[in-house]
């Protein structure tokens, strides 16, 4: 064995590529921490320890003229860290829009003779129900007499699941009639987010993983972070995964001596 291998074998010396998985804790309105979110596929997780601003002074005697001395640190650092995966759930939905999310519950029905009247041609009708079925939909002139599917109204499945009708140009419908719709709908349920509902969203932040360059586990501890942005998020976009992220500054809670904490563990 070299002196070199030995000394940098002695000393622990060794590439760090991490690898892991990323539990989240939300905290709630009420500062109680939710249940754990994960494991989480990690595409990003950096700490940045932040800027330390310095006072010194500039020294004016003969041959040491513009020497820098007494540095002295005037403000803090402010740690932060930035966070992004391409996993998903509704969870992480609210977390990233900052949202608050609701129980969608809507029981099936039937409408006989239900007036909703057409606005306006050669664009869509919107009914009061959706989940609708094309099996038995008919509608009427505001005079009782036949409308007649094709011609006066365009029906497709795809579109009454969210109770939309298409009203030809050329309709025989009158501007502001109040025609009258028969139709059966189906139960709806689902989860609904309303997004930029809370001013701060607040997280902690574990990964438990390891080094994959000598299998050395590790543990990240990232306290309290009060997540302030993160990039666009592209909702329509079919060409790559929708991927949550956020940034924001880090905080030492009571009890903790930093923001956070990595540890490297072997487990005998």
């Amino acid at each position: 064995m070299t002196a070199t291998t030995q000394s940098r074998s002695e000393q622990s010396l060794a590439g760090i590529v991490f690898e892991g998985d990323i539990l989240l804790k939300i905290k709630d309105t009420a500062g109680d921490w939710g249940q754990p979110i994960g494991p989480i596929s990690p595409v990003k997780l950096s700490i940045n320890p932040g800027a330390i601003t310095t006072k010194t002074r500039k020294l004016r005697l003969r041959g040491m003229s513009g020497q820098v001395t007494d540095p002295v640190v005037t403000d803090f650092a402010e740690p932060t860290v930035a966070f992004e995966t391409d996993d998903s759930n509704e969870a992480l939905f609210n977390l990233i829009l900052r949202g608050d999310s609701a129980a969608i519950t809507e029981a099936g029905g039937t409408v006989t003779d239900g007036v909703t009247a057409v606005p306006a041609k050669g664009t869509w009708l919107q009914l009061p129900h959706r989940n609708i079925s094309t099996t038995g939909f008919s509608g009427k002139h505001a005079n009782d007499s036949a409308l007649t599917a094709g011609t006066d109204y365009v029906i497709q499945d795809i579109w009454l699941q969210h109770g939309l009708v298409y009203i030809p140009a050329g309709s025989g419908i009158a501007a502001a009639e109040a025609c009258k719709w028969t139709y059966t709908y189906s139960a709806v349920s689902g989860t609904g987010v309303v997004g930029n509902q809370r001013d701060q969203v607040t997280v902690r932040i574990e990964m438990f993983g390891k080094n994959r360059v000598n299998g050395q586990n590790v543990h990240i501890t990232i306290h309290e972070v009060a997540v302030t942005s993160g990039v666009d998020l592209d909702l329509g976009g079919a060409d790559d995964y929708f991927k949550p992220n956020f940034s924001g500054v880090m905080s030492t809670p009571s009890g903790e001596s930093g923001p956070y904490e990595i540890e490297f563990l072997t487990f005998a």
